[in-house]
């Protein structure tokens, strides 16, 4: 019981670490966020807001991202396909 109440807190934190990390790779591997980020890319290069380079480097961090994204919904709709069998 004692135990209990001394690793609760720690228990908590860890839980709360857990979720945190969650909802982040959520954010960054959301297709449709990285879609939007894309759009707002381009038109900012179309208003001269950002540099080509710029441009180019965030473009290639999005295209990685949306890539690992795309992987993982395909490795979560095969999963299910398997499950289904």
């Amino acid at each position: 019981m004692i135990h209990k109440l001394f690793t609760f807190p720690f228990h908590a934190l860890v839980k709360l670490g857990e979720k945190i990390a969650e909802e982040v790779d959520r954010e960054l591997y959301d297709l449709g966020s990285i879609q939007k980020h894309l759009l707002q890319l381009e038109l900012q290069l179309e208003f001269e807001d950002i540099s080509i380079e710029e441009y180019e480097q965030k473009e290639a961090e999005l295209l990685r991202r949306y890539a690992i994204a795309k992987a993982r919904e395909q490795a979560a709709l095969y999963s299910f396909a398997e499950e289904e069998d």
